[in-house]
């Protein structure tokens, strides 16, 4: 019977770890949101398509509609705007990738003459 108080207490004194624990866990969580970045607050870019190059994740691209796409070489702090071209027009909602080389590939809607 005494052998059984002792357990009790052991899971108690364990439960009360596993709680400390898990709440410290969960702090670190609460604590480590990434920074929001701010393309840029002229020509209202909008539904943005970011993408981070895997071979530099100093280099970042964004594109946003209709025809706009922004570049970062210094990981979002400071941004470059142009605009995109196109023999088959441009319409907007923009999608980019990479490469395995690090190249960006920019996707989207066209609006070719008829």
């Amino acid at each position: 019977m005494g052998l059984h108080i002792i357990d009790l207490m052991n899971f108690k004194h364990m439960k009360h770890s596993l709680l400390l624990i898990l709440a410290v866990i969960m702090s670190t969580f609460l604590y480590a949101q990434p920074e929001n970045i701010m393309i840029s607050s002229a020509n209202g870019p909008n539904e943005p398509s970011i993408y981070i190059n895997p071979k530099n994740p100093a280099l970042i691209m964004a594109g946003a509609n209709t025809d706009k796409y922004y570049i970062s070489q210094d990981t979002g702090r400071t941004w470059t705007l142009d605009y995109l071209s196109s023999n088959y027009g441009v319409m907007g909602d923009p999608a980019i990738i990479a490469d395995t080389a690090g190249n960006f590939l920019f996707f989207h809607l066209s609006n070719p003459a008829t």
